[in-house]
């Protein structure tokens, strides 16, 4: 990845080094759009940062153009090359992303194979959801993201025993983890709640609804800052709800198709919380909207 410089350098335009080091400045402070500008107004001295340009419009949701960014390099490095894998994963181009990932794995000997493992299973329970058969016998699941991405690859196979098993050994290694770190108990809670959510979906998915329902209330009672675990945790229980607590179902609903989603979850994922907003306006005799919802799923 990007190396952290140690102060701000004084930048000589002219000077190429010195601008490519206030692009890496302005990428760690989170300056995305800022360097971005700076890249396009500069293409003289940008012209080789084909990797900081196509990390800034991917950060910056620009998906397409960070595709055709990293397309543009004749000999791609392994940066880009995992770059492009993201990419694809965001565009739900799946099988593209594992080939591309297979090959930096493949191709590199360092420190971050955990990470790169994490991603290919990611990227496989895509292609397992969408009922694309990928192998996975070689796959680890010995550390918590590893581990709950295999939850997700069981699940989308329909194997929710198992998914069940295997979420008690990811809550036994995330807790491990985190307190090694020094988080608190209640950073902790609030790191188990994607995996507390998950439960639920397995525990709804095997009829035991009132202990799904328990779960999904009690990690939306907490401090969460990601939209997507408050969206399914919602529509989950939207879906609970039925034709009953409607109030409840609309509060929920509306945190469930926040339009900030968008890149938030896959898009098999925001269709099914666009049938279930429909379905809502169903039961509250909402029929319009109901087939306005309709025609947009």
């Amino acid at each position: 990845g990007l190396k952290v410089a140690n102060r701000i350098l004084h930048v000589v335009p002219q000077d190429a080094k010195a601008f490519h080091c206030k692009i890496v400045c302005l990428i760690h402070l989170s300056k995305f759009n800022e360097a971005l500008q700076l890249l396009q107004k500069q293409q003289a001295l940008a012209k080789n940062l084909i990797f900081e340009k196509a990390y800034c419009q991917y950060r910056l949701n620009q998906t397409k153009e960070a595709l055709a960014t990293v397309e543009q390099a004749d000999q791609p490095d392994y940066r880009l090359k995992e770059l492009k894998a993201q990419i694809l994963y965001r565009l739900e181009l799946f099988n593209d992303s594992l080939a591309v990932y297979r090959d930096v794995i493949k191709n590199t000997h360092d420190d971050y194979s955990d990470e790169r493992e994490t991603n290919v299973t990611a990227v496989v329970a895509q292609l397992q959801m969408k009922d694309i058969k990928s192998d996975v016998v070689k796959l680890r699941s010995d550390t918590y993201e590893l581990c709950y991405n295999w939850v997700c690859i069981l699940i989308a196979r329909g194997q929710h025993v198992e998914a069940e098993k295997k979420l008690r050994v990811c809550e036994k290694l995330c807790r491990s983890s985190l307190e090694e770190d020094g988080a608190s108990e209640e950073e902790i809670e609030i790191e188990l709640a994607l995996l507390r959510i998950q439960l639920g979906y397995v525990y709804q998915k095997q009829g035991q609804i009132k202990e799904a329902q328990q779960l999904y209330t009690a990690a939306l009672k907490l401090k969460l800052d990601d939209p997507a675990l408050i969206a399914v945790a919602s529509n989950n229980t939207v879906v609970i709800n039925k034709n009953q607590n409607v109030f409840d179902s609309k509060k929920k609903m509306k945190a469930a198709t926040s339009d900030n989603l968008t890149h938030k979850l896959p898009s098999l994922q925001r269709k099914q919380i666009a049938l279930n907003n429909a379905i809502l306006m169903y039961y509250t005799n909402n029929f319009d909207q109901c087939n306005k919802l309709c025609k947009s799923v």
